[in-house]
């Protein structure tokens, strides 16, 4: 046996019926090869315009993004400015009370001492008046002693729970 088998014998007007047909077949695939490649090159051109518009997309999402980013940094930073000259005027409010408060308590202080220097004063005239003047005007005087004595007393009490 021969592996090769020898071709069908064909008569002269099948021959050429065959290369008609194969003639056929081949331009009809060198038009389907055109149209194929003519396909191929519109599919580049759409992906062309297709990666350019997802760069253009990928661009605007960078510019919002830096976008949202400068202003939460901008809003950041006013919140801190702002907590900032929030936090300066308590400081300088607690700063005005303090002083409001040593105020009240020198004043305070100054009044108890004005109330000792009056008290120890009208007990200087209760003195003198007890060497110049009879025993009923010294009666009168002392017992004005006792109200600013004890006017004083109350102003002291005050100025210690101050």
């Amino acid at each position: 046996r021969y592996a090769y088998e020898p071709e069908p014998h064909f008569s002269a007007p099948e021959r050429r019926q065959n290369l008609k047909s194969l003639i056929q077949n081949l331009k009809s695939l060198r038009q389907n090869l055109k149209s194929l490649i003519q396909n191929l090159k519109s599919l580049r051109q759409n992906l062309k315009s297709l990666i350019q518009k997802l760069k253009s997309q990928i661009q605007d999402h960078k510019s919002l993004n830096q976008n949202h980013l400068f202003l939460n940094h901008q809003f950041l930073s006013w919140n801190h400015l702002f907590q900032n000259q929030n936090h300066q005027y308590l400081n300088q409010n607690h700063l005005f009370l303090n002083q409001n408060h040593k105020f009240l308590f020198q004043n305070h202080q100054f009044l108890f001492q004005n109330h000792q220097s009056l008290n120890q004063n009208l007990k200087s005239l209760i003195q003198n008046l007890k060497s110049l003047r009879p025993s009923s005007l010294f009666t009168r005087t002392s017992s004005l002693c006792t109200r600013t004595s004890s006017l004083c007393a109350r102003n002291s009490s005050f100025c210690t729970r101050t």
